[in-house]
């Protein structure tokens, strides 16, 4: 056990000449949090550093890690990895989360107790160097470009899980075929892929469901209780052709909602508001629930009684029917085996939304002009004679899981893959 300590602080301390003195570059800082015995962050200069890396190897050996959990992105690190890390920590391994970027490190710690490092700009010989030889696993939920520093180690397998689950182009990125396994919640995922002429042999792919859904009741909510529908548009997305948010239209689509006496819980997503149209339309909305609650007593939700006070599955636990966007949302609330709608904002016509989104098929179609509208919400809300087809798609999506079964699942992939040896690309 000596013999491994001394290898562990040997990597992590500064490279030497070849006439054994400590080279005066400077090395990159390290940061951490939560890791019981490790500095604040290791000095740059290196004949400061040196004790530092001893100190942090030391915690990093004690530690002993069996999985990594990278974030190289920035805006969406609070609610992807808050999405997945309790998933991945119920597997009862040790390990530790790494980004490269100062802001996501901040967003991070609002969100987990666990292991963090943060360095900037790393080099794989970086992260070879600050990554324990016991890691053997890294999950990844945001595909940044920068993941490829890491993707550089060899020695660890490298699993892409996405944070959300739609039929939306970036759910079928080309960059996802450079990990080494890539988990779907169902065989939709994998289709999706071949749809979107991104080549991934059907032996790397890891089918364990939806996790996140264990949380959602399945079947009609109680009798007598006020019917609710939960409108929950997606983004404008990072590229235009991945931009199928309804907001626009959300004051109409809620004014429609309000003339029919419903209780309606209004749930943005996290990037809404980077758009000042958006906001506009966003401020309107909860504007017209707030009037409508003053005067008629319903009890509605928006802003963060709906986005942070509650999580999805507690909205979709409260509501009849969904509104929503191509979104990840509708991935999730088909394990309700309730009712919902899509707009349709980038396909004018409904047959050829359903052919270029397949979760459409079990879903109504309202389209970009709302001119169908009152018909839509007729069926949404009364005779709903899509139920069977949507049982139907359920599985295709979501695979045979249910309740706490994907949760389950999930943790021994986990345990497998940690306890194990290297799953390769095969």
């Amino acid at each position: 056990m000596e013999r491994d300590v001394r290898a562990a602080i040997g990597r992590l301390l500064p490279r030497r000449r070849g006439d054994g003195t400590a080279s005066g570059e400077p090395l990159p800082v390290i940061t951490s949090w939560n890791l019981p015995g490790a500095p604040a962050a290791t000095s740059a200069d290196p004949r400061i550093g040196r004790s530092d890396r001893a100190r942090l190897a030391r915690a990093l050996r004690s530690l002993r890690p069996t999985f990594a959990m990278p974030y190289a992105g920035h805006w969406g690190a609070r609610y992807q990895c808050q999405m997945w890390e309790p998933y991945l920590a119920a597997s009862g391994e040790p390990y530790l989360m790494i980004t490269t970027d100062p802001g996501a490190a901040d967003l991070i710690r609002q969100v987990t107790r666990a292991p963090l490092l943060l360095i900037a700009d790393p080099t794989p010989d970086d992260l070879d160097l600050v990554l324990p030889k016991t890691v053997r696993a890294a999950f990844y939920v945001q595909n940044s470009k920068r993941n490829r520093a890491f993707l550089e180690l060899d020695r660890m397998t490298h699993v892409w899980l996405n944070h959300g689950d739609s039929d939306k182009r970036a759910n079928a990125n080309e960059r996802h075929a450079e990990y080494d396994r890539v988990v779907t919640c169902g065989e939709a995922g994998i289709e999706r892929y071949a749809a979107h002429g991104v080549q991934i042999p059907r032996n790397r792919f890891d089918v364990l469901g939806r996790p996140q859904a264990g949380d959602i009741a399945d079947g009609p909510r109680p009798a007598g209780s006020p019917t609710t529908v939960l409108y929950a548009p997606t983004w404008r997305g990072v590229d235009p052709r991945d931009d199928h948010t309804s907001l626009p239209l959300a004051p109409r689509l809620i004014e429609a909602l309000l003339d029919r006496e419903l209780t309606v819980i209004f749930r943005g997503h996290p990037f809404s508001g980077r758009h000042a149209e958006d906001r506009t339309a966003i401020a309107e909305a909860h504007m017209m629930l707030a009037e409508d609650r003053d005067q008629s007593g319903r009890k509605h939700l928006w802003g963060a009684a709906a986005e942070l006070d509650r999580s999805l599955a507690d909205c979709i636990n409260a509501a009849d029917a969904l509104i929503s966007d191509v979104s990840g949302v509708v991935t999730d609330f088909l394990a309700s085996g309730r009712p919902y709608a899509m707009t349709a904002m980038a396909e004018p016509d409904p047959d050829a939304f359903r052919a270029a989104f397949p979760i459409g098929r079990s879903g109504y179609v309202i389209d970009r002009e709302l001119a169908e509208l009152d018909g839509v919400l007729d069926e949404l809300l009364g005779a709903d004679p899509l139920a069977g087809r949507r049982a139907e798609l359920r599985t295709h999506y979501l695979g045979p899981f249910h309740g706490s079964e994907s949760a389950e699942a999930v943790a021994d992939y986990v345990r497998d893959l940690t306890r194990g040896g290297r799953l390769t690309r095969r």
